[in-house]
């Protein structure tokens, strides 16, 4: 097996925001794919990287939000204190306030570019989203409290997906279907699981297996319609994720109508 040194992996991490935001070469952005294909080391540090960063914008959001509550919440406060001279209010309260705003506005936009910065303008090719970008379902949706003979595996299935060791959950995850009480009460989320889980080891055609499992009247299929559409994105069947993102991005209301459009706005801009 090929393998790259540290230096070299160095090398394609610093490029990854021109990669994003279409700044390399066509040269050099075909060196990068080649790279990334070709070496199981860089991809995995690639798709770390990403998901470190997604995590830091969401905790960065976090923070910024409740700074601005927090500064309303004062704003508020000195508003109810006896009033000062008119002047001296005005000159102390309302240039803080102004900063505040100036400085959220321009923090949120460099996030909102960090979120949507594959999608470029002008006559820039738009970048394919990676896989490190897509959610999984969360802990809490999985889990179950049933009292079955199943229950302790399918925890362990749970507390390996949740790690991201998605090979160990897919093997405990076949050890399950022999348990039909589980099967029949819990299917939405084990199909879910599974398909999922089969997505992320890039077996789309077991993905696609699995998630068409869940019936449209079950609880998680909303779940399921997304992770579908993703899955012929991921598996390059553009004609079938184009058709699914439609729907999705098409209809309100819906829980990942933002995200749809933005995956059928990288494949209509190819």
């Amino acid at each position: 097996m090929d393998l790259m040194s540290d230096k070299e992996i160095a090398y394609y991490l610093d490029q990854i925001d021109d990669y994003l935001n279409g700044k390399l070469s066509a040269v050099d952005r075909a060196a990068f794919h080649k790279a990334k294909d070709k070496y199981p080391k860089l991809s995995q540090d690639i798709d770390a990287h990403l998901l470190s960063r997604r995590l830091i914008r969401e905790e960065g959001e976090k923070e910024l939000k409740a700074k601005f509550k927090q500064a309303f919440k004062e704003t508020e406060t000195s508003q109810a204190r006896p009033e000062a001279p008119r002047g001296l209010a005005n000159n102390v309260v309302w240039p803080y306030a102004l900063l505040l705003f100036i400085a959220l506005g321009l923090i949120g936009y460099y996030f909102r570019g960090m979120q949507q910065s594959e999608i470029s303008t002008g006559e820039i090719k738009q970048e394919p989203i990676l896989m490190a970008e897509l959610d999984d379902p969360s802990y809490d949706l999985l889990r179950s409290g049933a009292v079955l003979a199943a229950e302790d595996q399918w925890q362990k299935a749970v507390s390996a997906f949740s790690q991201r060791d998605y090979q160990s959950a897919l093997t405990i995850l076949q050890s399950l279907p022999s348990d039909k009480d589980f099967l029949q009460k819990y299917a939405g989320k084990y199909h879910l699981m599974k398909g999922v889980t089969n997505l992320r080891l890039k077996n789309f055609a077991d993905a696609e297996t699995a998630l068409q499992m869940i019936e449209s009247t079950n609880p998680y299929y909303d779940q399921a319609e997304w992770y579908l559409a993703v899955t012929a994105y991921f598996s390059g069947d553009s004609a079938t994720a184009t058709s699914r993102l439609k729907v999705l991005s098409s209809r309100d209301q819906y829980y990942r109508q933002a995200e749809a459009g933005r995956y059928l706005s990288q494949l209509q801009g190819k």
